[in-house]
């Protein structure tokens, strides 16, 4: 969509609407990453990371519905989409934390 914007609609701000789209998606990979090995060693360290990095990925979001320079109707739509369902990992993330945090190591 950003190609698409930037081909008919030259704007200034095409390079930072570009560059915060670079950095959520790098945020949500090193954040799914993180998270998916913390579930699976049932740490709890991994996964509060992750929930903190869940705050930046979900301002670039905000970014981009309420920010940007030209927002298209369809990508509104997948923002708020996006934006739900981070809301959903953080309760989801929460839920996978309290037993976590509950548990004793036994070495």
């Amino acid at each position: 969509m950003n190609i698409v914007k930037a081909i008919n609609q030259p704007l200034p701000n095409f390079t930072i609407d570009f560059g915060v789209l670079l950095a959520v998606c790098v945020l949500e990979l090193i954040r799914v990453i993180i998270a998916r090995r913390g579930n699976l060693t049932e740490k709890w360290w991994p996964v509060f990371i992750a929930l903190l990095f869940t705050i930046p990925s979900a301002i670039g979001v905000v970014y981009f519905i309420m920010w940007q320079s030209f927002v298209l109707r369809f990508e509104y739509i997948i923002c708020a989409i996006q934006l739900a369902l981070q809301v959903t990992e953080i309760f989801f993330g929460i839920l996978c934390l309290l037993p976590i945090c509950k548990s004793t190591d036994y070495y």
